[in-house]
């Protein structure tokens, strides 16, 4: 029986520096499933290039990996998650 590895992360911004880590290491190519969420557009004074969670997310999905995002920037105090697979 084949094991499963999942890693769920909040991490409040650290992401941005975690998933480039984890794609360069060759770790995040190990995970069947990814949950995150992305805390860029809640942060002031930081910036990113655009479309870095993009593609992250398409990096991530083409080694086979489902990544769970949530997707209302937890508004009203609810997360809503949206899972996607890759090829």
């Amino acid at each position: 029986m084949r094991e499963h590895c999942l890693f769920a992360t909040q991490v409040e911004g650290a992401e941005y520096d975690l998933l480039p880590a984890l794609l360069t290491s060759g770790f995040g190519c190990q995970l069947d499933l990814l949950i995150i969420e992305f805390h860029g557009p809640k942060m002031k004074n930081q910036t990113w290039p655009e479309g870095l969670e993009a593609s992250m997310i398409w990096l991530l999905k083409r080694c086979g990996v489902i990544v769970c995002m949530d997707t209302t920037l937890n508004i009203g105090g609810r997360d809503n998650y949206h899972c996607e697979s890759g090829p």
